[in-house]
């Protein structure tokens, strides 16, 4: 008859699990490094603060979903930071692959017309867009030429005020006289 075998072994995790929350996994890691007399909650707080260090610096990863992680990453991690504490959890390497891929495609078709009521029908077009731009054009240039009219209008009044600014920078800078 063969013994069960020893489930004292404490890992966060199962075959079925490999991710889970932050809560849990920072409950698990306080429990074997909380140091005598200290509250769990003091410690889970410092390890929680620890594993989000960890994710700034790039050390953890998080899982896709919010606030959940890679169990095997996590282990890992922690044996790396607490050995002593982590001597029985079995000593996981952890590789990322990242591989980035950019495709570009881009395709610009003339096609010829095949005959000629085709190629009327490509000149009436093509006529009409350049007459669309040129009517464009007409409105932002009667639009630049208001916007240029405007600028001659304020030009005297930006000049004067201007020139009150640089006074009144300068009567500030003076020494004020005593009425007395």
């Amino acid at each position: 008859m063969t013994e069960p075998l020893d489930e004292s072994v404490d890992t966060p995790h199962d075959e079925t699990t490999l991710i889970k929350p932050l809560a849990e996994l920072a409950l698990w890691i306080a429990e074997r490094v909380k140091p005598p007399g200290e509250p769990i909650r003091k410690t889970i707080d410092k390890v929680r603060k620890r594993i989000a260090h960890a994710v700034k610096i790039g050390a953890l990863h998080p899982a896709p979903k919010s606030l959940t992680f890679y169990v095997p990453e996590v282990e890992a991690w922690a044996k790396n930071k607490w050995p002593s504490e982590f001597s029985d959890v079995p000593r996981v390497e952890i590789i990322r692959i990242v591989e980035r891929l950019a495709i570009s495609v881009s395709a610009d078709m003339r096609l010829v017309p095949g005959d000629l009521d085709r190629c009327k029908q490509e000149l009436k077009n093509a006529f009409q867009k350049i007459d669309e731009a040129e009517d464009l054009n007409k409105h932002l240039m009667k639009e630049l030429k208001a916007a240029r009219e405007e600028v001659d209008r304020l030009r005297p009044l930006a000049e004067r005020y201007e020139n009150i600014r640089r006074k009144n920078r300068l009567a500030a800078s003076r020494p004020r006289r005593s009425p007395w």
